[in-house]
């Protein structure tokens, strides 16, 4: 499995939205009743971006793509 870290600096964000005014954030997330656990944390987590820190969040549903494959059918995100 590949995995990919993200670092961010946090005091330079912060100095840098000062300065600027504005922060995005842009985010894919799951459809609801595809995932076994709860998306409540990240709904949360964009609020605070929001109303928190005054970033502008930018927010999609991962898009859903049925395919074949020789086990049969399955779904790409």
């Amino acid at each position: 499995m590949n995995r990919v870290y993200v670092f961010i600096d946090a005091a330079n964000m912060w100095q840098a939205q000062k300065a600027r005014g504005r922060f995005f954030y842009y985010d894919a997330y799951p459809a609801d009743g595809t995932r076994g656990y709860s998306l409540d944390g990240k709904h949360t987590f964009y609020t605070y971006l929001k109303k928190g820190l005054g970033f502008t969040v930018r927010k999609k549903e991962l898009k859903r793509i049925r395919i074949e494959t020789e086990d049969g059918e399955s779904i790409k995100e």
